[in-house]
């Protein structure tokens, strides 16, 4: 699937390229991982068997992979390849 071109022209026919602001790559990164807190929390669980262990792998894994993954997305916000031509 193409990703969406998002360049715009302007009045002078430059194109403007718009990239991801700071506060969309922290949304993602957060409802991202909300959606992965419940699968680790059942594997942990399933692996564990107690609930005190759980939580704390689920809390202390999940707080670094969201900061890996924000810090993955600005990276790669930076990198042109892929993005279309200039």
């Amino acid at each position: 699937m193409k990703a969406p071109d998002l360049s715009v022209k302007s009045s002078s026919h430059k194109i403007m390229k718009f990239h991801e602001k700071v506060s969309r790559s922290i949304v993602k990164a957060v409802v991202y991982r909300m959606l992965i807190l419940l699968s680790t929390a059942i594997i942990s669980f399933l692996i564990t068997h107690d609930y005190s262990t759980t939580f704390v792998l689920v809390v202390f894994v999940n707080i670094a992979n969201m900061v890996l993954y924000y810090l993955h997305e600005r990276f790669w916000d930076g990198i042109d390849w892929g993005k279309g031509k200039n």
